[in-house]
């Protein structure tokens, strides 16, 4: 129990650290790309980018890690998040940041998916565990933005160099203290994909799955087209910083609230209401400006967030310890699929008609699919009552 302790202790400080440097480089990308190319749709290829290699890598390392153990995952993504630190300072051209966060995004693969799978195995606490783990991942995001706008234009570059060392020290720390958490002869077994296929089949898991691609559809449009939007009205670069920490601290308050509350009530609710507030408050924002716009996309935020655990830790009850590390990477798989696709498509829409129109049709689509759920899940649960009746 102490060592398992001790792995949980470590995990949540690797990625806090990390995530530190991660919200003080994050706000500085989108206006150096619009410094370079003044385009919505380049800004948007900033999640693109980072998505691809996420998305490519998510069910592969998810599968190996059940095979094979985490840790030895978790060490290479933290270095390569020090690498792409180290590309993002030599960067000069958007090609050249778009390669930096290709490697940043395989780097982050198994930070996301791997580390919550890695802890919640014995567990039964898992929306706790995970709504810890993912508050100590914004809490250092929340940190890191506060840094940015306190350090302003200064050390801008300097900022990529401590993002790189500040993945090193993570690096090591997972190669010194963390331990697989199953036996070998557990995790060396090879895992069945096609029992993901069907898990994934049933129409009320596959409907949590297309939210969970919606989220990320979101939390890309929250990275990159909103703050070129807020760029474009006027606002500086201390004000996006405030806007990144905002959306953090919401996210985590939302994991250690939502998080235990997944444990004990219907997770159904609890996904359908973070996605209404999100989707309520994503139609709202740009009708507003200066604090009250500030408050109502952090509100959404919160939404987001309530979401995310809430269907992490649905996703995570309902498959068997083989099936962790996979089915793990097949979330951020499909989080991927919507945070590439999703800043691509507002970005069109709003070179040809504008951010709001933009932001109308993702709050319409969060509302469509809330309601989606809630019916087949509705539907899942009536229908597991009369099987037991019977």
């Amino acid at each position: 129990m102490k060592n398992k302790n001790n792995s949980i202790f470590v995990l949540n400080i690797c990625a806090f650290l990390l995530m530190v440097g991660v919200g003080i480089v994050v706000p500085t990308l989108p206006q150096k790309v619009l410094t370079i190319s003044d385009s919505h749709k380049d800004v948007g290829y900033l999640a693109s980018f980072f998505a691809v290699t996420y998305i490519l890598f998510q069910i592969p390392i998810g599968n190996l890690a059940d095979r094979f153990g985490f840790k030895i995952f978790l060490f290479f993504g933290y270095l390569f998040c020090g690498l792409s630190g180290c590309l993002y300072y030599y960067s000069d051209t958007t090609l050249n940041i778009y390669i930096a966060r290709s490697i940043h995004g395989l780097g982050e693969v198994p930070v996301w998916s791997l580390a919550p799978a890695m802890m919640t195995i014995s567990s039964k606490n898992k929306g706790k565990l995970i709504g810890l783990y993912n508050a100590s991942i914004h809490l250092g995001l929340t940190i890191g933005a506060f840094g940015g706008f306190f350090l302003g234009d200064l050390l801008i570059n300097e900022h990529f160099l401590f993002l790189s060392i500040i993945s090193l020290i993570s690096s090591v720390l997972i190669l010194m203290f963390i331990k697989n958490p199953i036996k070998k002869k557990d995790i060396v077994a090879k895992t069945n994909i096609k029992k993901s296929i069907e898990y994934i089949s049933d129409p009320s898991i596959f409907i949590v799955f297309c939210g969970i691609a919606l989220y990320g559809m979101c939390y890309g449009t929250f990275f990159t087209i909103i703050p070129s939007f807020l760029i474009k009205s006027g606002n500086g670069k201390e004000f996006i910083s405030i806007f990144f920490a905002l959306f953090y601290l919401v996210i985590s308050i939302s994991q250690v609230t939502a998080g235990p509350l997944s444990d004990y009530n219907k997770k159904r609710d609890i996904m359908v209401t973070g996605l209404l507030v999100s989707g309520i408050c994503i139609f709202l924002f740009h009708r507003f400006s200066n604090y009250i716009l500030l408050l109502l996309i952090s509100t959404g935020g919160l939404g987001l967030g309530i979401f995310y655990v809430s269907s992490q830790t649905f996703i995570n009850e309902s498959v068997s310890k083989s099936l962790k590390g996979t089915i793990s990477g097949l979330y951020y798989f499909f989080w991927g699929i919507g945070f590439f696709s999703g800043p691509v498509f507002i970005g069109f829409v709003s070179d040809m008609w504008g951010v709001r129109v933009g932001m109308n049709i993702l709050s319409l689509i969060i509302i469509i699919l809330s309601v989606a759920i809630f019916s087949l899940l509705e539907k899942k649960g009536l229908e597991k009552k009369k099987v037991l009746s019977v």
